[in-house]
C-alpha cells in the first residue's frame, strides 16, 4: 500500500494535466449544456493616463513595470503596483516602429531608419545601441533575443551583442507587417501587407506561404504552438492551423465591428479580442473598442472587459497569467486582475449547475448519468474543486464499476484534496475489486491495470 501510495503521491500533478484533456474534450460541444452562461463584466483594477497616443505595451517577467510606447516616439515605464510613471525614454533618431521585452527584462526599440536600442530595465539605463541599415516594421521575443520582421520581406534573429543578426530569413519580398514565436523559440510567424502570411519551422528553411484578404495587422501563436490567431485590416479575427495555415475558425463579426487585435490566456483556453464599435460611438470623436472573452474551445463568448474608451491598440497578458492590460489611442492605460479566474468561475460555474440538473432528471439511466458525473467532475476539477471531483468520480465508478479509468481518477482527486483517509480506503478497495494482493507487487500491478506510467 505505501508503494501504491508513492506511485500515486508522485503522478497527481501529471494526471490532473491528463483529466485537463479529458475536460477539454468533455467541454468542447457548445450548446451540449442547455443553459447559456451569465456573461461577466469586469472593470478595471487600475487605469493610467499617458499624454501621447499609445499603439503598445508589454510587462516585464516579474509584472512589477509595465512599458508603453507612444505613436510620437516615446516609451514610458510605469510602476504596476503604483499606477505611476517612474520615466520616459526617448529614441533620439528615427521612428519608432515596435519594441519588445525579453526574459531578462532588456527593453529593446527598433526605428524605421534602422537603429536597436537596448534598455536595461533593473538599472533604468541604456545598454546599447545598434546601427543596422535594415528597415524594421515589428519585432517579438524569442527566449532573450529578438526576431524582427522588415521592409523588404525579411526576418532576422538578433541576440543584442552585435550589430549583425544571427541569422535572416530569405526575403518573401514585401513588407512584414506583424510577426510572432512560438513557445517552444523555433517556428516563427509572419503577415505581410497584401494580406500573406509566412511561417517557418526553422528561419534558415523555405516557409510555408498562404494569402488572405487583406493586410495581416496582428499574428500570435497559441501557446501549444498549434493553431495561430490572426487579425487583418478587414476585421476579421481568424484561426488558422500553424502546420498549414489552413483556417480552422473565424470569430463572430458584424458590419459594425471590426477585429485586428487579440491576446491568448496563459493556458490558451480564452482569447482576448477587441471589438472596436463605430455605431456606438458615431458621435464621438474616437470610436469605442469592446473587450471580449472567448473559450478557444467552445468557441463561445464567455465575458467582456469594460471601462476602456477610446480604440484599443493593444492588448497585453502578463507573463504570468494574472494581469491583463490595454492601452488606447488616447492614452488611457487599463489594468484587470485575474480576469480569466473570474470568467473560469462565473461561465465553468453555471455549466455545473446545468449538469446537476440534468442528473437530477436522468432518473435510471445508468449510461447518461455516468457521462454527467464524468463532465460534472471534469469541470470541478478544472475549477481546481478536488474533492468534489473526486465524489463525481466515486458516483461514476459505483455506476460502471470496470470502468478503471474512474477508480484512476478518484484517486488522483483525493490526493489533490489532501483526503489522505479517503484516499487509502479508495485504494484498498481498488485492490481488492480486482483481487491484487497487497504485496510488493501490488503497485505495479494495479499501475500497469490502470495504464499508468511507471
Amino acid at each position: 500500500m505505501r508503494i501504491l501510495e508513492t506511485i500515486f503521491r508522485s503522478l497527481p500533478l501529471v494526471c490532473a494535466l491528463v483529466l485537463m484533456g479529458h475536460a477539454s474534450t468533455a467541454l468542447a460541444q457548445p450548446g451540449r449544456l442547455g443553459k447559456e452562461a451569465p456573461l461577466p463584466s469586469l472593470q478595471p483594477h487600475k487605469v493610467l493616463h499617458a499624454k501621447e497616443n499609445l499603439f503598445a505595451l508589454s510587462f516585464t517577467a516579474d509584472n512589477s513595470l509595465l512599458v508603453t510606447g507612444g505613436v510620437g516616439g516615446k516609451l514610458a515605464i510605469w510602476d504596476t503596483a503604483d499606477a505611476k510613471r517612474i520615466k520616459n525614454v526617448e529614441i533620439p533618431t528615427g521612428v519608432l516602429c515596435d519594441f519588445a521585452i525579453t526574459a531578462t527584462d532588456q527593453l529593446v526599440a527598433a526605428t524605421e531608419g534602422g537603429d536597436l536600442y537596448v534598455y536595461d530595465l533593473r538599472t533604468n539605463n541604456q545598454v546599447s545601441k545598434f546601427t543596422t541599415g535594415i528597415d524594421f516594421r515589428c519585432m517579438a521575443v524569442r527566449h532573450d533575443e529578438i526576431v524582427t520582421g522588415s521592409e523588404n520581406g525579411v526576418v532576422h534573429q538578433w541576440d543584442l551583442k552585435s550589430d549583425q543578426p544571427l541569422s535572416q530569413s530569405q526575403p518573401i519580398h514585401e513588407r512584414i507587417t506583424a510577426i510572432s514565436v512560438a513557445s517552444d523559440g523555433n517556428r516563427i510567424a509572419a503577415g505581410t501587407l497584401s494580406g500573406r502570411l509566412a511561417i517557418w519551422d526553422s528561419i534558415d528553411k523555405l516557409p510555408v506561404v498562404r494569402a488572405v484578404a487583406n493586410q495581416v495587422d496582428m499574428i500570435e501563436f497559441h501557446p501549444n504552438g498549434e493553431s495561430l490567431a490572426i487579425g487583418s485590416r478587414s476585421g476579421s479575427m481568424e484561426f488558422r492551423d500553424a502546420k498549414t495555415l489552413m483556417i480552422s475558425w473565424r470569430m463572430p463579426t458584424q458590419d459594425d465591428c471590426r477585429r485586428t487585435i487579440a491576446a491568448f490566456s496563459l493556458d490558451g483556453g480564452y482569447i482576448l479580442s477587441t471589438c472596436l464599435d463605430r455605431e456606438q460611438a458615431k458621435d464621438e470623436k474616437t470610436p469605442t473598442s469592446n473587450i471580449e472573452i472567448y473559450d478557444t474551445q467552445t468557441h463561445t463568448l464567455a465575458g467582456r472587459l469594460l471601462g476602456q474608451t477610446g480604440a484599443v491598440e493593444a492588448i497585453e497578458v502578463s507573463p504570468d497569467g494574472k494581469f491583463v492590460a490595454t492601452a488606447t489611442a488616447d492614452g488611457a492605460i487599463a489594468i484587470w486582475r485575474s480576469p480569466f479566474d473570474v470568467v473560469d468561475t462565473i461561465h465553468l460555474g453555471i455549466r455545473r449547475e446545468t449538469i446537476s440538473d440534468q442528473i437530477e432528471r436522468a432518473g435510471q439511466n445508468r449510461l447518461t448519468k455516468v457521462r454527467l458525473y464524468r463532465e460534472r467532475a471534469f469541470l470541478n476539477a478544472r475549477m481546481k474543486q478536488w474533492k468534489s471531483a473526486a465524489n463525481d468520480f466515486q458516483n461514476a465508478k459505483e455506476l460502471a464499476p470496470h470502468d478503471t479509468m474512474h477508480w484512476m481518477r478518484a484517486g488522483v482527486m483525493l490526493l489533490l484534496a489532501k483526503d489522505m483517509a479517503s484516499y487509502r480506503e479508495h485504494a484498498a478497495e481498488m485492490l481488492q475489486r480486482f483481487e491484487l494482493p497487497p504485496n510488493a507487487y501490488a503497485a505495479e500491478r494495479t499501475a500497469k491495470l490502470l495504464v499508468l506510467p511507471i
